[in-house]
């Protein structure tokens, strides 16, 4: 009986490394946590997954300004939430954002009305 898996093995190319196929995916945005503006400025904190875990960055339009390893636990929340709170008494300022999807409780939408 004829083996076709040796003849198979023993042609060129055949089983030989693919690692140049095999490409890493981008890190995925997972949540922008807040945006912030000062003057002309603007810097948000952002969280991606990546291939080991999670990372937080604080991003600016030219560049990371700051990457961690970052575990979505109530600790790690509460330092990025002072930390925006220590921007803003310092006068950063929220950044609206027109592409979010979550209504504002405290704004009413034209032509709604109680009376």
């Amino acid at each position: 009986m004829h083996d076709k898996i040796a003849d198979e093995t023993s042609q060129p190319g055949h089983c030989s490394d693919n690692s140049l196929a095999v490409t890493l995916a981008p890190d995925t945005h997972v949540s922008t946590l807040w945006d912030l503006t000062f003057k002309q400025q603007r810097v948000r904190c952002v969280v991606y997954r990546r291939g080991n875990g999670m990372e937080l960055r604080l991003e600016s339009p030219t560049g990371v300004i700051l990457r961690e390893p970052f575990e979505l636990e109530p600790r790690a929340l509460a330092r990025t939430k002072a930390l925006r709170e220590a921007l803003k008494r310092r006068g950063w300022r929220e950044e609206e954002n027109p592409k979010s999807q979550i209504p504002n409780p405290n704004s009413q939408e034209i032509g709604d009305s109680d009376s």
